[in-house]
C-alpha cells in the first residue's frame, strides 16, 4: 500500500478561520482531508494522506530514470515544474510525464500568463527516453488558479493511464480530474473520465460532474482542450 501525505495552497493569510475535516473516495482514493475555510480569504491551506486506487498502486518495477537527464526535454527556457514516473504504454519498461512552466517575463498578473506543457516520454528501440505526446492546454498558467495560487495540483501515472488533478479559485473553489488511458489499436493516449467539482466553502453548496466517452467521443491527448467541456457554475 502507498501512502502519499500532500500539501496544496499553502499560501494563506487568515484572519478568522474553521477546520472541516473529512474523508472522501475519489475515483477509489479515500482521501483524508483537513481544510481551513477562511473568513478573509486570500488563499487556503489544504492536507490530506492519499490512498491511491489499486491502477495507482501497481507501479513500473522496469529501469530507473535519472531525473536530471530529463532536464534536456525543458526547452527554450522552460523549467520543470513536476515530473512523473511509471509505464505510461503499458509496455514494462519506465516512461516519464513532465510538466513544464514556459519561460515567462515575471510581470504576468493574476490570470494572466502562457498555460503549462505537459510532454509524454516513452522508450525507443534502443531504451532511450523520446517525446511521445505534448499538450499545452490542460495545466493552466501559474496565475490562473485565482487567490488558491497556482492550479496544478498532481499527477499519477499506473500501468499504460495516468491522471492529472487541477484545482483553484477563493471562495468557490473548482477542481478538474483528467484521466488518459494508452489504446494501442490507435497507438495514442484518449480520454477516459473527466471529473468537475466546485463547492462554495462558506455556504457549503457544491455541484460535481463526471463525464465518460459517451459523453466527449474519442479526444487524444494531444489536441485535449479542457475548455471545450461543460462547466459548472453555482447558483
Amino acid at each position: 500500500m502507498i501512502f502519499d501525505l500532500f500539501i496544496t495552497r499553502p499560501e494563506i493569510c487568515i484572519s478568522s478561520a474553521k477546520v472541516i475535516f473529512s474523508v472522501v473516495k475519489e475515483d477509489g482514493m479515500l482521501c483524508f482531508r483537513s481544510r481551513f475555510i477562511v473568513a478573509s480569504i486570500i488563499g487556503s491551506l489544504t492536507l490530506g494522506v492519499v490512498i491511491p486506487p489499486a491502477w495507482a498502486q501497481t507501479q513500473n518495477q522496469g529501469s530507473k530514470i535519472d531525473t536530471s537527464s530529463l532536464k534536456a526535454f525543458a526547452t527554450n527556457g522552460a523549467t520543470i515544474l513536476d515530473s512523473k514516473t511509471g509505464d505510461l504504454n503499458g509496455d514494462g519498461t519506465t516512461d516519464a510525464l513532465l510538466v513544464l512552466n514556459p519561460a515567462t517575463s515575471g510581470a504576468e498578473k493574476l490570470g494572466e500568463g502562457p498555460s503549462r506543457t505537459v510532454l509524454l516520454l516513452t522508450r525507443d528501440a534502443t531504451g532511450q527516453l523520446q517525446k511521445a505526446a505534448q499538450n499545452d492546454k490542460i495545466v493552466p498558467c501559474a496565475q490562473c488558479g485565482g487567490i488558491a495560487g497556482d492550479p496544478y495540483s498532481y499527477t499519477l501515472i499506473s500501468e499504460g493511464r495516468f491522471t492529472i488533478v487541477t484545482e483553484g479559485g477563493s471562495r468557490e473553489h473548482w477542481s478538474n480530474e483528467y484521466t488518459f488511458a494508452y489504446s494501442p489499436e490507435q497507438k495514442n493516449w484518449l480520454l477516459r473520465e473527466v471529473k468537475r467539482a466546485v463547492v462554495d466553502q462558506d455556504t457549503g453548496k457544491q455541484k460535481a460532474l463526471d463525464l465518460k466517452p459517451k459523453d466527449f467521443g474519442v479526444v487524444q491527448f494531444k489536441g485535449f482542450d479542457p475548455s471545450t467541456l461543460p462547466t459548472l457554475d453555482l447558483p
